[in-house]
């Protein structure tokens, strides 16, 4: 039982890692973009959304390739962490502004609403994500079809 929590925590960890190196990553590219104001809920959204876009194709050019290896993915969250060094202490720096603002009582009515509304939303997708998947199209073509692209290190035809 421990160690299936300590699985899901390092689990959650890495999902942590990856939706901030996409979040850095949607930012350098919508960076060169006019109109584009950083560190806004926006900002957020549809950085992120790039940043997983970009590394959902490069895990489909890893697997055309024959290369999906898991150090070959960690290497290239690495390659993608050192791209995006800067952006990860500009957010750090932001995050601790936000939290004192917080602290201090400086947040509008809007943003303790929606500070609520993502905590709850939070816990209810942390419960859902700890079930077991049970119906018959996420046992047979939404877990079957990647274990076997990844048992095979490819995309096959």
């Amino acid at each position: 039982m421990i160690s299936l929590l300590c699985e899901r925590i390092a689990e959650f960890g890495l999902l942590f890692v990856i939706v901030l190196l996409a979040y850095c990553t949607g930012r350098k590219v919508l960076g060169y973009f006019n109109g584009y104001k950083p560190y806004s809920l926006r900002d957020f959204i549809f950085g992120s959304a790039a940043g997983l876009g970009i590394f959902s194709y490069l895990v489909l050019l890893l697997g055309m390739c024959g290369l999906l290896y898991r150090w070959i993915i960690y290497l290239v969250l690495a390659v993608i962490a050192v791209f995006c060094l800067g952006e990860i202490k500009k957010i750090i720096v932001t995050l601790k502004e936000k939290l004192k603002a917080a602290s201090a009582g400086h947040l509008t009515v809007f943003e303790t609403g929606l500070a609520i509304v993502m905590v709850v939303t939070g816990i209810l997708v942390l419960f859902g994500t700890l079930a077991p998947p049970s119906l018959y199209d996420s046992l047979v073509y939404h877990l079957a079809a990647p274990d076997v692209y990844i048992s095979n290190h490819g995309i096959n035809r």
